[in-house]
């Protein structure tokens, strides 16, 4: 009974003992030097370092070269000027060591030294943001007092950096960057029991792991910790697996040693033994069954550790996260969000991943660290990952002035890797390099964003494998053209029947045609073709060895098969499933219908024209049959045979290979897929264009044969045409997401199988693609008219002076309306006139052009109508809105067929061009005029320029190349180039084919009749 008594008794005592010490913390909080913000201003002249993630206490004394880095560069520091530490200045996040602020300071005397003399004796001012790692600097007093050793130090949990200029003060925000990443905010950075996810990570569960397995030593390093389960797979691969890799050497060896006695223990191999150099071919093939056992226990060996990798990545009880983390994507989305007249940036820790962003009107500035991490970094034949040691060191200076200038500094060097293994696999060269450089400057300078090579780490093995393919299939129909050595097909025939290798050099000319079918499938990253092709070159390993001994054809093929095994991740796409499931209906069909008239043919030519010969009708079928796959051992008369068996062969080859193609088509219809942002409303394709519109183009993406992938509040509009994604305009959205954005929709193209061309790209947008590994050519050139400068005075513009006025005096006249509210007999007029300008039943057109006209939901857009001397339309033009000029595009440009005085078309865009000019607008884009450049001889005067030339005035005698160059250049336009981007050289002709597809371009000479649509 007093047992029972006392529990209650204890836990109430519990409870009382918890509630008072949180009512001492409290009240501990209240008297914290750490405040909320600090606001900081700097003067013309002064200058501000931010640095983060020093992580003092979680290396070893002495052995930190990055820091060592650090204090070299604040000794070349001269004051006025703040530094400012943005979050995990130390590392007090271990909790079963209790190490103290004042025992780290002791450890780098130097490092706090300089800073103390730098506030003392140079005038600088210190300040400390508590990040992720040491956030107890904002609650515990102690700590706080330990930190008046270094000097005027002042905390906070963020800073306001107003920096003065010529043009008034401008606000930097600056946060320990926490507040960002949702496993590390707390609630109340002041609180001590508000404990997020990462305080246990990293302080409890890492240190206990660590502890008893030193190789997963950094594990809390990794620059990106959506990465953390692959460390955790990778490490165990090669510092524990990797360990017993030789031992698979000896039952390979044993396998070689065994086979060698059996095989020449047989009896039919009795007579050669007396002949030392007969025995080689016995040797040979030994040592070739050995190395297929080699590679047949590499691949099992390969598939196993994948698929153990696989596991470990996708298990909750190791990741720490769901899905691939984008580094500072949270923080860079609210930095944007933030921007306004006077607030030009955001600058945040917590971070190892440095980073500037220019958004336009402000940038966005991710420190890095000053401390050790790992950077994953793909490994050769297909095996896990490698984590490359970094000795980081990145931070950011700031230097008030006419303008506030940012620049992101970097002293990083690549650790050697630990492992022998690591350093066999991994793809690149180790790059020890150091040296003080500027990674990225605002304003003016280049972004930096660390490379995501997650949307192209398969086009290489992708287009590597289809190239082997092609070349292995190639190679192996040769082989069964040409006849086999001699002696190794009597060595073959002495085991088995000639019937055998015959039959078998018929199967592997129909592998090889296969291989070479699947070729494009691999090409598109198709699983159907991917599998289809395992399955082939497998066969053909033995079909080679079988057919007349053909060793080097089997190990060129087992290889092939190794590599398709390696890279099978880049292998995912879809098939078109429809196409498929008619092919395979279909070419069955096919087949047989062959055999059929095959078989009727034979039995009419031996009933009518050799009657001598006796065939029955089963051996007759068997004859035809065998002759579909390339085989002649059932004989039939030598005058039907010599025209039969190539025609039965030929014809079923090439069903054969109509069945791969289409087993390996990719999905071409059109997709939608939506990454939205967390806490974010998703915008549909109309709300984002309105927001984000910045160049001529944007409003064409509205189209209505677009289809429309969003990702992170970016619209990318594309149609897919065969096998090609056509994007068109370039990606719609806010600057802060641009690159992540245009990274998802190249996994999605390449998940599906498409080959990406961007069409009528712009400059702004070429740095993004050439870093994702993207390749561009210029195209042509946007005509775009100030309207301000623009006037009809002077000679230059006496012929266009003179068609307007003549217009005029014939009482033409244009007037502007909004499409949206035309109606009733305007409508019809309208509608009439566009029937009779409008080649075909179809409305040309795709990048430039919106492909609908007068429709309701197209709201301010304008319409320019010109009406004659009857007050009858004669012609109009629809503009549709272009924000980032402050103006209008050209959408479309139609007049009637009726005779007209000369200078109808000048009319309306001069007028268009007034009336913009008093509505306070900027400028108005005309026509895009196809290589302007060269046709106007701006390009080098060499012969390939010449022959270019030449060409294109040729294709303007059916095509509107110079005659649109020289309509726009009567209103003396600024040119804006144009390109097209493009994945790889190889993919161009299917993006030509596409692109006049798409622009219905069937002006082309010879091809042009092929592009005509439908009606």
């Amino acid at each position: 009974m007093d047992s029972l008594s006392a529990k209650p008794y204890e836990a109430e005592n519990q409870t009382m003992h918890i509630k008072e010490s949180i009512d001492d913390f409290v009240d501990e909080s209240l008297h914290s030097a750490c405040k909320k913000e600090i606001e900081v201003h700097v003067g013309i002249g002064s200058r501000v370092i931010v640095a983060s993630d020093l992580l003092i206490g979680r290396f070893e004394p002495g052995t930190r070269g990055e820091l060592t880095k650090f204090k070299e560069y604040l000794a070349t520091l001269d004051g006025p000027g703040v530094i400012i530490f943005a979050g995990n200045l130390f590392d007090l996040s271990n909790q079963t060591l209790q190490v103290k602020v004042c025992d780290l300071i002791d450890q780098e005397k130097e490092f706090f030294g300089q800073l103390r003399d730098l506030t003392t004796s140079h005038g600088f001012e210190i300040y400390i943001l508590p990040g992720s790692r040491d956030r107890s600097l904002a609650w515990d007093l102690s700590q706080q007092k330990d930190l008046e050793t270094i000097g005027q130090a002042s905390l906070g949990i963020k800073v306001s950096l107003i920096v003065e200029t010529t043009n008034g003060p401008k606000t930097i925000d600056i946060f320990s960057g926490r507040e960002f990443e949702a496993r590390s905010n707390q609630v109340d950075p002041y609180s001590k029991v508000d404990t997020p996810w990462s305080t246990h990570l990293i302080g409890e569960i890492i240190p206990h792991l660590t502890k008893r397995a030193k190789w997963l030593e950094g594990i809390d390093l990794v620059d990106n910790q959506g990465a953390i389960s692959r460390f955790f797979a990778s490490r165990i691969f090669y510092r524990k697996a990797m360990r017993y890799l030789p031992w698979l050497i000896a039952p390979i060896l044993g396998a070689f040693f065994i086979k060698l006695p059996v095989i020449l223990a047989l009896p039919t191999i009795g007579h050669f033994k007396h002949r030392i150099r007969a025995l080689a071919p016995f040797i040979q093939i030994a040592g070739a069954a050995t190395l297929l056992d080699a590679v047949l226990v590499l691949t099992i060996a390969t598939w196993l550790a994948r698929r153990t990798y696989a596991g470990m990545i996708e298990n909750p009880l190791i990741a720490t996260n769901s899905g691939e983390a984008l580094p500072n994507l949270a923080a860079r989305i609210a930095a944007m969000e933030a921007l306004d007249d006077s607030h030009i940036g955001t600058i945040i820790g917590n971070s190892l991943n440095p980073e500037m962003t220019d958004m336009t009107s402000g940038f966005f500035c991710a420190t890095g660290g000053i401390s050790k991490c790992y950077r994953e970094s793909p490994a050769r034949f297909g095996l896990p990952s490698v984590f490359q040691p970094i000795a980081q060191c990145t931070w950011v200076e700031i230097q008030p002035g006419a303008k506030v200038r940012v620049r992101l500094y970097s002293q990083t060097e690549e650790l050697p890797l630990e492992s022998r293994s690591e350093r066999l696999v991994r793809l690149g060269k180790h790059d020890p390099t150091s040296g003080l450089r500027i990674l990225a400057s605002y304003p003016g300078g280049e972004g930096y964003i660390p490379s995501d090579a997650t949307s192209t780490k398969f086009s290489r093995p992708r287009r590597l494998v289809a190239l082997g393919v092609l070349l292995v299939g190639l190679i192996d129909l040769i082989s069964t053209l040409v006849p086999p050595l001699r002696s190794r097909l009597s060595l073959i025939t002495e085991f088995i029947p000639l019937a055998v290798p015959v039959a078998a050099n018929a199967i592997a000319a129909i592998e090889s045609v296969g291989l070479m079918a699947l070729a494009s499938g691999l090409r598109r990253g198709q699983r159907v073709a991917y599998l289809l092709t395992v399955a082939i070159a497998s066969a053909s390993v033995i079909t080679n060895l079988i057919k007349g001994g053909d060793i080097e054809e089997s190990i060129l093929t087992a290889i092939l098969v190794g590599s398709l095994v390696a890279s099978r991740k880049a292998f995912t796409a879809p098939t078109n499933r429809i196409p498929m499931l008619k092919g395979i209906i279909r070419i069955p069909i096919g087949w047989l219908l062959i055999f059929i008239a095959g078989s009727l043919a034979l039995r009419l030519d031996l009933l009518l024209f050799s009657r001598s010969t006796s065939i029955g009708i089963l051996n007759g079928l068997l004859a035809v049959l065998e002759r579909m796959v390339g085989s002649q051992s059932i004989p039939i008369p030598h005058s039907i045979n010599l025209f039969l068996a190539p025609a039965l062969s030929y014809s079923a080859l090439t069903l054969l290979a109509l069945l791969l193609l289409r087993a390996s088509r990719p999905v071409v219809e059109a997709k939608v897929a939506r990454l939205t942002l967390p806490g974010r409303p998703a915008l549909t394709p109309t709300e984002i264009v309105n927001r984000y519109s910045k160049t001529t183009l944007d409003y064409f993406a509205l189209r209505d044969d677009k289809s429309h992938f969003i990702a992170y509040n970016t619209l990318i509009a594309y149609a897919v045409i065969g096998t090609v994604a056509v994007v068109s305009p370039d990606p719609i959205g806010p600057a802060a997401t641009a690159t992540q954005a245009w990274n998802a929709f190249r996994n999605h193209a390449n998940s599906n199988g498409w080959t990406i061309c961007v069409l009528g790209s712009g400059e702004p947008w070429q740095t993004t693609y050439a870093s994702s590994g993207l390749h561009s050519i210029y195209i042509g050139d946007e005509a775009v008219v100030n309207v301000s400068d623009f006037h009809l005075d002077g000679n230059k513009n006496k012929s266009l002076r003179q068609a307007v006025n003549r217009m005029r005096n014939y009482n033409y006249r244009v007037e502007f309306v909004d499409p949206a509210t035309v109606s009733g007999p305007l409508r019809d007029e309208l509608t009439r006139v566009l029937a009779q300008s409008r080649k075909g039943g179809v409305e040309r057109g795709f990048s430039m052009t919106l492909g609908r006209f007068l429709d309701p939901r197209d709201i301010g857009l304008l319409l320019s109508i010109a009406y004659g001397p009857n007050n009858e339309v004669v012609g109009f033009c629809q503009w549709v809105p272009a924000p980032g000029i402050n103006g209008y595009s050209l959408d479309l440009m139609r007049r009637d067929l009726a005779d007209h005085p000369n200078g109808l078309t000048d009319l309306m865009v001069v007028a268009t061009i007034e009336y913009l000019r008093a509505n306070a607008m900027e400028a108005l884009s005309l026509n895009f005029a196809t290589m302007r450049a060269v046709i106007a001889g701006e390009t080098e005067d060499g012969v390939s320029s010449r022959i270019e030339r030449w060409f294109l005035k040729r294709l303007s005698d059916t095509m509107q190349i110079e005659s649109l160059w020289r309509f726009n250049s009567k209103f003396h336009p600024i040119w804006l180039p144009r390109y097209l981007v493009f994945e790889s050289p190889d993919s161009l002709p299917q993006i030509a084919i596409a692109i006049a597809r798409a622009e219905s371009l069937w002006e082309l000479p010879v091809i042009g009749k092929f592009l005509v649509p439908k009606q």
